[in-house]
């Protein structure tokens, strides 16, 4: 019974000591923090984009790198709490999915390490970086083009006598500012009004929508966050009152008649090649801003019918995928 008792104590310290070594080996590991102001479809897709490049560049955690995954779940002050616990792990780069996250890591990184932004449309309108070819300091990243252009486009053929559009957004997003200003911009010069509904939170949504009803002749949701988040509230008060709503959200593409945006893996991968880059050593403020390219066209024909609105076939066969 003694040796029993012995060979048991010898196997769980074996046993023990094996889990500690592999607790502080993993440690030892250079941490990839990644930081995500909301959970989303969209959001998620980016990280999903970023985990499979990282893979294919033979990042895989706990074998070469520590991942650690947060999401602030919208609360401004737990984003900042998530930037402030992240600098004081010494992570080996920062990964911001929307400009809140870059923003309250930047903040907290005080230069001493490096940060890459993603699923940004304006980083220099947002005070991320000053020049997208030469960021400088401890920051770079992706930047996601808007397709303003395609999005009017479609609502000007579907909506021939189109006069007035609208949307909801937080006035304390950034990216939503500089995205609306363009938006009023691109509509003047087409002779239709761009009427833009505060929301300070997704309680706001449903009210701000209501605000836009009478007013606007299609409803066009941009990657706001507050807005995306409430995006049901938003659709189902502009079907009760057959208003078409468009989006640059695909992920959304549910709760929209059409939707069309840049493909959010590809964000990812993007972001996944620069955090290999800093990875093996360049200073991040030597990769240049990344741009994504690749447009995703997304149709939801129940929805649309709902909205009082006819899909031509010519606009049909451009999609990439039809919500039946």
């Amino acid at each position: 019974m003694k040796i029993r008792k012995i060979l048991f104590l010898l196997v769980s310290f074996f046993i023990f000591s094996t889990a500690l070594a592999e607790d502080k080996n993993k440690k030892d590991l250079p941490l990839v923090a990644v930081s995500q102001i909301v959970e989303h479809p969209a959001l998620n897709e980016i990280y999903r984009g970023f985990l499979e490049e990282l893979a294919k560049l033979g990042y895989k955690d706990g074998e070469n790198i520590r991942l650690s995954y947060r999401i602030a779940q919208g609360d401004n002050g737990l984003n900042s709490q998530i930037a402030q616990q992240f600098a004081g792990q010494k992570p080996a780069v920062v990964v911001a999915i929307t400009t809140p996250s870059a923003q309250a890591a930047i903040a907290s990184a005080h230069g001493k390490f490096p940060i890459l932004f993603t699923g940004i449309s304006d980083p220099v309108g947002a005070g991320l970086v000053s020049n997208l070819e030469q960021p400088g300091a401890n920051v770079s990243g992706v930047m996601e083009n808007l397709a303003f252009r395609e999005n009017l486009d479609a609502i000007a053929e579907l909506i021939p006598d189109v006069k007035a559009i609208g949307t909801v957004y937080n006035p304390s997003e950034d990216n939503s500012n500089s995205t609306n200003a363009e938006l009023t911009k691109i509509c003047t010069e087409r002779g239709w009004k761009f009427i833009a509904a505060p929301a300070k939170n997704t309680g706001e949504v449903l009210e701000a929508a209501r605000s836009l009803i009478g007013k606007v002749d299609a409803i066009l949701i941009t990657l706001d966050n507050t807005a995306v988040a409430a995006f049901p509230s938003i659709s189902n008060i502009a079907t009760q009152s057959n208003i078409p709503v468009f989006t640059f959200d695909t992920f959304s593409a549910e709760y929209a008649a059409v939707a069309i945006g840049y493909d959010e893996a590809e964000v990812g991968r993007l972001t996944a090649r620069q955090a290999a880059e800093v990875l093996q050593g360049k200073a991040v403020g030597e990769i240049p801003v990344a741009k994504v390219q690749t447009i995703r066209i997304v149709i939801n024909e129940k929805l649309a019918a709902a909205q009082k609105l006819q899909i031509p076939e010519n606009i049909r066969k451009k999609a990439n995928e039809i919500i039946k």
